[in-house]
């Protein structure tokens, strides 16, 4: 037995296990050490390093204690801290990165606007309206278009003075009726006993048309129309005098005299009224059915009636 252990002794203090007798010496060492004290200092309140036999002085509980975690910060020391790590998608970095888009400015609201806006969501929310009182107001196109000013259009009117009457004895001055600023169609003398309707200003502008609704013989400075022949109207220059002599209800003739004393020309932007026409005198032109008035054309704008002449067949 002397010689068993004698030769395990000389085994073990050779060159070859000298080092792993040594190392096992402090590893030996260094466990009954941590077992020592470590084991008498609690459940891990006090922190103790041991390195090759040499240990440092513990410190106290009250002076070092461990820092609370958070959970939701991401910790690369522990596997459990991956999942509260960002999970993005890869990124070639050969790629530019996409550039943030520049902020439009937004066109501020005028005072006016935000206080109507405000007492208006006020009011509803007295009312019981749905508007909110933290409704927005509607903003104002940036770049409204502006609006093209109406063209004024230049309109003209007449205002026709006239006399007419019957013509009086030889050697007597004549008593005629004035006619004052007449409305187109107007019989004369009367709608009761009209024996011709004033028709309206010639395109010329300087005399008037007359349609004459009977037979009648004509004579001094108007112009019959259609022709000389036929002589359904009477163009009258301003300054003329026309006698029309008729066939009274004995036999007898009767003279009127007509004469156009004044045509006044007025230029305004406002349409004239439309109701400026005679209605009694439209009414007599339709029961007259006189073939020269299907020729007549009146322009609202110049104020003036035209004669179209028929076509010669």
């Amino acid at each position: 037995m002397n010689a068993l252990f004698g030769s395990l002794k000389t085994d073990l203090l050779g060159r070859r296990l000298l080092p792993l007798v040594v190392a096992l010496g402090v590893i030996l060492v260094g466990a009954v050490a941590y077992a020592v004290l470590g084991g008498s200092g609690g459940s891990g309140s006090s922190t103790t390093v041991v390195s090759l036999g040499a240990s440092l002085p513990r410190v106290p509980p009250s002076l070092a204690s461990p820092a609370p975690g958070n959970p939701n910060q991401a910790v690369s020391e522990t596997t459990s801290g991956v999942h509260y790590q960002r999970v993005g998608t890869a990124h070639d970095p050969f790629n530019k990165l996409p550039e943030p888009k520049a902020k439009t400015a937004t066109k501020p609201t005028t005072p006016s606007s935000s206080s109507s806006s405000s007492s208006g969501t006020s009011k509803s929310g007295l009312g019981g309206g749905s508007a909110s009182s933290g409704g927005t107001t509607p903003s104002s196109p940036s770049n409204p278009k502006p609006e093209a000013p109406k063209k004024k259009v230049l309109q003209r009117t007449f205002q026709v003075t006239l006399l007419y009457g019957l013509a009086p004895p030889l050697g007597q001055n004549p008593q005629l009726t004035t006619y004052e600023d007449l409305k187109r169609l107007t019989p004369l003398p009367d709608k009761e006993h009209a024996l011709l309707v004033y028709s309206g200003v010639s395109s010329s502008g300087q005399g008037a048309l007359f349609t004459l609704l009977h037979e009648a013989i004509v004579k001094g400075g108007g112009i019959c129309l259609p022709s000389a022949t036929q002589c359904e109207m009477i163009d009258m220059p301003v300054g003329k005098t026309e006698e029309l002599q008729y066939i009274g209800s004995e036999g007898q003739p009767v003279i009127y005299l007509l004469q156009v004393v004044s045509i006044v020309k007025h230029e305004t932007t406002v349409t004239p009224l439309a109701a400026r026409v005679s209605k009694a005198g439209k009414k007599l032109l339709r029961a007259a059915n006189l073939a020269a008035t299907a020729h007549l054309r009146y322009l609202p704008g110049r104020d003036v009636v035209v004669f179209i002449r028929p076509h010669a067949h």
